[in-house]
């Protein structure tokens, strides 16, 4: 539907038939459990807490946009680990590939070289990737909703791009509404200046 495409005879793979399990012992390189031990004395340790509780892992993550003659280096070498329950954020000038890292990390591209995991599990494996969609989100700094679309409708159009069954949408479209309005909320278009 979007995001990479797969090989014509993907169903043939084993990434695609055994799915991975989540927090098995995988082979992720030595650099990327710690990436501080490459950078030098420039960045802060990790403390004692925060190890093993990796929850995104990148190793050496580089993005080369290839146009014609000319190539475009969006990300060079990056990497970095993020820990479960912590708040990171990616700060940068335009055009230093944070959209282009966000983009990755939801499986929407490939990287040119190097290796990412969320849960230890590997973006570059089909099987693992759809999992991986069905774990991840990212929210735009634009409003996504369609304002000719009810609330209700909105939020069944972003259930089925983010992948939920749809005998599971009515449920979870009830429980994003307001408990003592849900019909008149759900029928009303949302307001054009409020992001819900």
């Amino acid at each position: 539907k979007y995001g990479i495409p797969e090989p014509p005879l993907f169903c043939l793979k084993g990434s695609y038939w055994m799915r991975s399990r989540r927090g098995s012992s995988r082979d992720v390189p030595r650099a990327t459990a710690n990436p501080e031990e490459l950078l030098g004395d420039d960045v802060e340790p990790v403390p004692p807490e925060f190890l093993g509780k990796e929850a995104i892992r990148l190793h050496n993550i580089k993005k080369v946009y290839k146009k014609k003659d000319k190539k475009t280096e969006a990300l060079r070498g990056l990497s970095l680990n993020i820990y479960e329950g912590q708040i990171t954020a990616l700060l940068g000038h335009s055009g230093a590939g944070k959209t282009t890292l966000l983009n990755m990390l939801s499986g929407l591209s490939f990287p040119s070289e190097g290796s990412a995991t969320i849960y230890n599990l590997r973006l570059s494996d089909t099987g693992d990737r759809e999992e991986i969609r069905g774990m991840v989100g990212i929210c735009p700094q634009f409003n996504p909703q369609f304002e000719v679309l009810t609330v209700k409708e909105n939020l069944k159009t972003f259930a089925e791009i983010k992948g939920i069954k749809s005998k599971e949408v009515e449920q979870e479209v009830s429980e994003c509404s307001p408990p003592f309005h849900r019909v008149s909320f759900c029928s009303k278009n949302p307001p054009g200046s409020s992001e819900n």
